[in-house]
């Protein structure tokens, strides 16, 4: 009597026990729901405040340079067989200085890696499996211990008082303009004395305009004894 009394509790059991129903739909939106979910990292060395102050304490030194780029008429770097454009001044443009400190080295070699990665050619990037964003973050402390300059009306920029040292300086830009060229406005048929059938192009004038980013990075060192440090900074 009781091995039936208990055999029945186990099927009352079981029957009462919700059903979970599985849906392929359901799991495969729980799955892009987790692939949309980014991924941060950032360098392993940790950030000391402590010695970032101590590399911008006071010196006697200066960091000039002139900030600058050369795209050209039609918005393009240049390039094997596309000149590029004169050298024209960044003027307005902010220039940052990081004194060089482990979590800051880190940090610049995860992102050059990160940049290289960016310009894989589209098939390579359509035949990888896609994964979940990754982005990278540095100490956001680091920025309370920047300095930062701004090119003047011909592209210099200054920083004085500066200790002798390593540091880490980078600029970005869009540079802005428009090029005069044509635009296709349609396309007709016509046919030669033989009846043969050819193509023609309508265009007119039009302006085109433009929007390029441009950046700078460079890691410089201004030594003992070197009472000014001159660069030519370059936005590529």
């Amino acid at each position: 009597m009781r091995i039936a009394l208990l055999a029945g509790s186990i099927a009352l059991a079981a029957a009462s026990a919700p059903v979970i129903a599985k849906s392929s739909k359901l799991d495969a939106a729980d799955k892009r729901a987790k692939l949309d979910q980014p991924e941060y990292y950032g360098p392993n060395a940790p950030f000391d405040p402590a010695q970032a102050r101590a590399l911008l304490a006071e010196g006697t030194g200066t960091i000039r340079g002139y900030l600058y780029h050369t795209i050209n008429g039609y918005g393009t770097k240049g390039g094997l067989f596309i000149p590029k454009g004169p050298s024209k001044a960044a003027a307005g443009i902010k220039v940052y200085l990081y004194p060089v400190t482990p979590h800051l080295s880190e940090w610049q070699k995860l992102f050059t890696k990160e940049r290289a990665a960016k310009i894989k050619p589209p098939i390579v990037k359509l035949l990888e499996k896609r994964k979940r964003p990754r982005i990278l973050k540095f100490d956001p402390r680091m920025q309370d211990y920047q300095l930062i300059a701004t090119a003047d009306q011909y592209g210099r920029f200054t920083f004085p008082k500066m200790l002798p040292g390593k540091y880490y300086i980078t600029s970005d830009a869009t540079v802005y303009g428009s090029y005069q060229g044509s635009e296709v406005t349609g396309h007709s048929t016509v046919y030669d004395g033989w009846g043969v059938a050819y193509g023609v192009e309508h265009t007119r004038p039009a302006t085109h305009s433009y929007e390029t980013p441009v950046f700078m990075e460079k890691f410089i060192e201004l030594r003992a004894g070197e009472a000014t440090l001159e660069l030519d900074a370059k936005l590529k």
